[in-house]
């Protein structure tokens, strides 16, 4: 009888991937910081990870198109904790009115 052996796969990150999601992150808290509307802030957040590697097209370093995924990922996981804290503060206020009631 043959036996069968598992094929494990396993995921890196590299730390390029890394630095592109956490320039996501900052690239939204800063439009936060200054009070950028949201739909704005995605725009910007598009746009500078997908500006990144136009610059890196341009030959001032190597396009990926990985790198802009995870710049907009990095600014997108701000956006949806963002989110339900607003969520959760709106359902807060709306227990304590209830309660006043």
């Amino acid at each position: 009888m043959v036996e069968k052996k598992k094929v494990v796969t396993k995921l890196t990150i590299g730390e390029d991937k890394k630095l592109h999601f956490m320039a996501g992150i900052l690239t939204v808290v800063i439009a936060f910081l200054l009070g950028v509307p949201i739909f704005a802030t995605v725009l910007i957040l598009c746009g500078v990870a997908v500006g990144k590697e136009v610059v890196d097209y341009l030959g001032y370093g190597t396009p990926d198109i990985w790198d802009a995924i995870f710049t907009i990922l990095g600014g997108v996981a701000i956006l949806v904790l963002w989110w339900m804290a607003q969520q959760e503060q709106k359902r807060r206020k709306e227990a304590e009115e209830a309660k006043k009631k």
